[in-house]
């Protein structure tokens, strides 16, 4: 098992926010870091999906970064909620 250190930044407005790799969501802290674990080792080459969704005003935006070891496997930098909505999500596939 990988263990990935996830880190979140959530901009101004954004109302709340949810994430899972592979299906499992991370243990997060109050300052926007957490923890999951994965199928595969850090750097075998590994498929694996992350899902994200969050709420807020139009504009707001969220950032993520999924690392392994220290390195990074994954960067959402700016997702944005569109105007006129008030939610977005996406999904990344990344490799270990």
């Amino acid at each position: 098992m990988a263990s990935l250190q996830v880190e979140v930044r959530p901009g101004a407005r954004v109302y709340g926010y949810s994430l899972f790799v592979d299906g499992v969501p991370p243990a997060m802290d109050a300052d926007h870091r957490g923890e999951v674990s994965c199928a595969g080792r850090c750097g075998d080459g590994s498929r694996h999906s992350l899902l994200y969704s969050f709420t807020g005003a139009a504009g707001a935006t969220l950032g993520i970064v999924l690392r392994c070891r220290g390195r990074e496997v994954c960067r959402i930098a700016a997702a944005r909620i569109p105007e006129g909505a008030a939610r977005y999500a996406g999904r990344r596939v990344f490799d270990l």
